[in-house]
């Protein structure tokens, strides 16, 4: 059975399409324009240069994952596989998430109504991931015989 056959076409198009081009945009503005990173997360914050080299490793972890998205689920016959990755990125959805909110409260902008566009667009791409990506672990969508298929 194909991977089209068992996985729902939503998320075939989500984990091979949609995630690996925002993570690999992310990446890029890691690298390319960390104060516009900065300017996004951390208003009216000058950048620091000495610490690129945090911007440097996060952006290479970003085209690591970005090339797992686009890649290996292209790859594999395994939905155990992509699962595994879904897993590992609901960890960074997280991780993500949890950032997002300890920076906005540090910042004494947890109110919605503070909020800028970066920050709308960076919480509601990473929600929106994040639901989509549980909805998948958790087998919405599929068809019950589909669950637990080994693809080949």
């Amino acid at each position: 059975m194909s991977v089209s056959a068992v996985v729902p076409p939503f998320y075939k198009y989500a984990f091979t399409y949609f995630d690996p081009i925002v993570t690999a945009w992310a990446a890029y503005m890691d690298f390319a324009t960390p104060q516009t990173v900065v300017d996004s997360f951390i208003p009216n914050t000058p950048r620091n240069p000495d610490l690129d080299m945090f911007f440097q490793q996060t952006a290479g972890y970003m085209l690591g994952l970005s090339f797992l998205q686009a890649v290996l689920l292209r790859s594999t016959s395994e939905l155990k596989i992509w699962n595994v990755l879904q897993y590992a990125t609901l960890i960074i959805d997280a991780f993500h998430l949890y950032s997002l909110h300890w920076g906005l409260s540090r910042q004494g902008r947890l109110d919605p109504g503070q909020w800028r566009g970066e920050d709308w667009g960076c919480v509601l791409i990473t929600v929106i991931a994040t639901v989509y990506r549980l909805a998948f672990v958790l087998g919405i969508g599929f068809r019950a015989a589909n669950r637990n298929v080994k693809i080949s």
